[in-house]
């Protein structure tokens, strides 16, 4: 997370909130007047101190039906609260959302990066392990018919396409080893035709779904201007891989 979402959120108050109370003791111990009063002052201070730190939660958010532009807005933080016999609540999830007003012009100037995948910052990769491995262990049985139905769908398609190698790379099939395919790759080579874009663009049109592998080349995205890359990766920012 950088130094502006900080500031700009719980994390700024507690540090605005520490240097107050730093000044506000410095202040009450420094001006003249009898230590009854001092001592009166310290414990309202202390008493807004514990009140604060247990309204804390509140600072989470609240329920709301407002709906969320998923397309020009940023996850900065969430939280999950489990939901509790002991109290009775129901359980939440608290998402900390900014909307990016200047993604739209990101998306002029980085015109040759999908729109759909251009990273503007660096995000957290939130993953429910448990209810990962339960869904696993039922799963696990399937795996062998789900992995020769996925090189049944890439067979088929290889031999569908082979007419049209001249101007596609196709995922090869060896016999030493089994391609688990997430998907069906295919990268276009460089020809008088079409361009990669023009065939997203029309399997797009089709209803076929597509995505770039690892969003494309990370170092062209904006998210690495604010990385701190190492000396001798410099120079390779500026390649074309």
């Amino acid at each position: 997370m950088d130094l502006y979402n900080i500031l700009g959120g719980i994390s700024g108050i507690t540090i605005l909130y520490v240097l107050l109370m730093v000044l506000l003791s410095w202040s009450i111990i420094g001006i003249k007047g009898r230590w009854i009063t001092k001592g009166l002052f310290m414990a309202v201070a202390i008493w807004f101190s514990v009140t604060l730190y247990y309204s804390f939660h509140n600072f989470m958010g609240w329920p709301t039906e407002e709906t969320i532009n998923s397309k020009y807005s940023q996850l900065i933080w969430f939280q999950i609260k489990e939901p509790s016999k002991v109290t009775n609540h129901p359980g939440a999830i608290y998402l900390w959302v900014r909307e990016l007003s200047s993604r739209k012009t990101l998306g002029k100037k980085y015109q040759k990066i999908d729109p759909r995948f251009l990273f503007v910052n660096m995000g957290y990769n939130f993953r429910p392990t448990e209810l990962q491995g339960a869904f696993g262990i039922h799963q696990i049985k399937k795996l062998e018919n789900l992995i020769k139905i996925r090189i049944k769908n890439a067979t088929f398609w290889n031999e569908k396409l082979s007419p049209y190698e001249e101007f596609l790379i196709l995922p090869k099939l060896k016999k030493h080893y089994r391609k688990s395919f997430l998907f069906y790759p295919l990268t276009v080579i460089k020809n008088n035709y079409f361009s990669k874009q023009e065939l997203v663009n029309h399997l797009e049109k089709a209803g076929i779904e597509t995505r770039p592998v690892m969003a494309g080349n990370i170092l062209e995205q904006p998210v690495s201007k604010i990385i701190k890359f190492k000396k001798n990766i410099i120079d390779f920012i500026n390649k074309k891989t």
